[in-house]
């Protein structure tokens, strides 16, 4: 099986670049506070935003917004959760085809969460890419892409959670839908929803992928929800119609436990074949336990050439993040392949009919290409809000002439 590479540019060089960008571009700065030349609510920074531009959002609490063109929305807290929102809506119009959002450092929670425990949605998306960075969603989320867009979903270091199963959220906490989307999940925990009687809802999955879309998991745990007295748990995957590249690197995929008299939910419902490498999947407990997987999917053993990245911030391999000086990040890799750990910042060229290529500068401060590695963060320029440092695995196989590559995974360096 061959990966789809998705190295993502150089170094040092990258962060100069990156800078230059974001010079042509504007900050927009919000505070719940109110003041000289900021906004008090993140809608009223987006009304008056270019695509491009960012919004830096002070520590508070913030009524909903909906994101509608390409743009980033950066929570300047020590925390995700000192950043509050209300619910994002995501329906990019500026343009359909083409966006490029992120979404980094905030905590989600539904507006009515009695009514409504969608934290996140948006549906009929076009061509584009949507980055959910060091995100905490108390409620779920749920995205679907129109018959003729594709889009790239990344979520990095993310934790979402959904209590119960009522109000909005049908199936899994987190679902994604869509003939070209791209899914990559890494570093990230999801909870499925605990069964409820009063309403009557059956528990809910972690995630659930279906139409076509691709999925890989690294060093990812889903939960299944617990079902109420008499209901199943609840999967932990759903997959209905998708293509799952990779379940790996340590990933966890636990099915919920049934109820009292209830059937444990199995890690895996799926109707396509599964390819798992290093990851450990368990049914939940009930009557009788669940399994591995249900339906008519079959689960297979991942190439072992492929590599294995695992990424530890201050000895954490899971949760939002953001690093700064002293942080010790390690790394190790593994593959019987010819093979390099590289990190990199981002640079996205929109039209490059080239992209995703490969462009490193070993000369670069923030370029390694080392399969282990264990490094203390230096001092960063001060007022340095976000930038990314992508962190990969590549194998050579010369003999078959193919590259393959392991998720990509998110650290935010602040200065």
């Amino acid at each position: 099986m061959s990966f789809r590479l998705q190295v993502r540019a150089l170094g040092m060089i990258a962060a100069i670049a990156l800078a230059a960008q974001l010079a042509g571009a504007t900050d927009h700065v919000v505070d719940a506070q109110g003041g000289p030349g900021v906004h008090k609510t993140i809608s009223a920074a987006m009304a008056v935003a270019s695509p491009g531009d960012r919004i830096l959002v002070r520590p508070g609490t913030y009524p909903g917004f909906k994101v509608d063109r390409s743009i980033e929305v950066v929570g300047l807290g020590s925390a995700p959760s000192s950043v509050i929102v209300e619910g994002i809506a995501f329906h990019p119009v500026h343009p359909h085809s083409g966006y490029r959002v992120r979404l980094s450092r905030m905590r989600l929670t539904p507006a009515l969460p009695s009514l409504n425990s969608m934290a996140l949605s948006g549906n009929e998306l076009g061509t584009g890419e949507l980055i959910l960075d060091s995100l905490v969603l108390d409620g779920g989320m749920a995205l679907g892409v129109w018959e003729k867009g594709s889009m790239e979903l990344d979520l990095d270091n993310c934790d979402i959670r959904v209590e119960k199963a009522q109000g909005g959220v049908v199936g899994a906490a987190v679902v994604v839908t869509g003939p070209a989307v791209h899914l990559e999940v890494s570093r990230t925990e999801v909870h499925g929803g605990v069964g409820t009687l009063a309403p009557l809802s059956p528990a809910l999955a972690a995630l659930q992928v279906d139409d076509g879309t691709t999925l890989r998991l690294a060093q990812t745990r889903l939960y299944g929800g617990k079902g109420a007295p008499g209901q199943d748990g609840a999967p932990a995957l759903i997959v209905r119609n998708g293509i799952v590249e990779a379940i790996h690197a340590g990933s966890l995929l636990f099915g919920g436990d049934g109820g009292d008299k209830g059937a444990g939910g199995p890690a895996i419902r799926a109707d396509v074949p599964i390819q798992v490498g290093s990851a450990r999947l368990a049914g939940g407990s009930g009557t009788p336990d669940g399994g591995l997987i249900e339906g008519k999917g079959r689960i297979q053993t991942l190439d072992p050439d492929a590599p294995d990245l695992r990424l530890f911030v201050d000895g954490s391999g899971i949760g939002p993040v953001a690093i700064a000086k002293g942080s010790v990040v390690e790394w190790t890799l593994s593959s019987r392949l010819p093979s390099v750990c590289v990190s990199t910042d981002a640079i996205r060229v929109q039209g490059n009919p080239f992209w995703p290529v490969v462009s490193l500068d070993p000369f670069a401060t923030l370029f390694w290409s080392h399969p282990a590695m264990k490094w203390t963060v230096p001092a960063l320029p001060v007022g340095l809000v976000g930038l990314r440092l992508h962190t990969q695995g590549i194998a050579f196989d010369t003999a078959r002439r193919r590259v393959l590559a392991t998720t990509p995974t998110t650290l935010r360096f602040d200065g």
